[in-house]
């Protein structure tokens, strides 16, 4: 790399038009083989009333430089600066080659590992965007997350919040990311003990099995059709808890059948489906 400098003074009364006239030119630059980049630096002002300053060009080589002062490009660059005249003497011309150029500082690494294993580089990112998108910074460590619905949560822990599902965050979830040994499953995960209690708040009952759920809620046993919803239990007890207990309902749609989940609000929940799967706790 070459780097090529002029130094100037320029009294200070001045240098604010002095700033306006490089503004205002055309460099000629853009598309000129070698060059890199160019930058207008002031310097702090002087005991003497003057300002200095220096254009900073950067090029691949000494000869990329030398080549353009002898073009047409440089010619017309010069002819057109008035600049020269708000200065107090001639520039004084310097040329540097770099003999070492050291490695750019890295912005400091991440180091999150998801469902068992390193981030890659490209997942970093798609997890950055999501943090950018929501507000929050994921600290260094160890996580399992679910595709399927997005839940997510600390390693060998329970779920601890929600993410938008589909991201390619990882590798695929593993059975034992949250510890296990409750023999109830969910997207293939054991659940941890806290999610079964969880869970048994809400619905009254959770027999072990596998189940599965989607990003809007929708759940069953695995491999079968939707049966319940646990985002409408979900607002269903909180609707009982502010307003105290009482039977409630609630009907939706999901892949072209109709879905009801209700209770007595005493522990009872029945879920049926529009083909008649049914499942019932308390």
């Amino acid at each position: 790399m070459y780097v090529a400098m002029n130094h100037f003074r320029v009294a200070a009364e001045n240098a604010a038009a002095f700033e306006q006239g490089w503004r205002e030119r055309d460099s000629f630059l853009t598309g000129v083989p070698g060059f890199q980049s160019f930058h207008l630096l002031r310097g702090a002002p002087e005991g003497d009333g003057t300002v200095p300053f220096a254009s900073h060009t950067t090029w691949e080589s000494e000869a990329a430089f030398t080549a353009w002062t002898q073009s047409e490009a440089f010619r017309r660059a010069h002819g057109q600066s008035r600049a020269g005249a708000l200065t107090l003497g001639p520039p004084r011309f310097a040329g540097w080659t770099s003999v070492e150029t050291g490695a750019p500082v890295a912005a400091p690494s991440r180091r999150v590992q998801m469902n068992g294993a390193a981030m890659s580089a490209t997942q970093i990112r798609s997890l950055e965007d999501v943090e950018r998108r929501f507000g929050f910074r994921l600290p260094d460590g160890a996580y399992w997350y679910d595709r399927r619905s997005g839940a997510a949560g600390a390693w060998g822990g329970p779920a601890s919040g929600f993410l938008p599902a589909g991201l390619d965050l990882g590798a695929a979830m593993p059975p034992n990311c949250s510890g296990g040994g409750t023999h109830v499953f969910i997207n293939g995960r054991e659940l941890h003990t806290m999610d079964v209690m969880g869970l048994q708040r809400l619905l009254g009952m959770v027999m072990p099995g596998r189940y599965f759920v989607d990003e809007m809620g929708n759940a069953g046993f695995e491999g079968g059709p939707p049966m319940f919803n646990l985002l409408a239990a979900v607002q269903q007890a909180q609707a009982a808890k502010r307003g105290g207990a009482g039977s409630w309902s609630h009907t939706t749609d999901v892949g072209g059948s109709r879905m009801h989940v209700g209770g007595d609000g005493q522990g009872f929940t029945y879920f049926m489906d529009s083909d008649g799967h049914s499942f019932y706790s308390g």
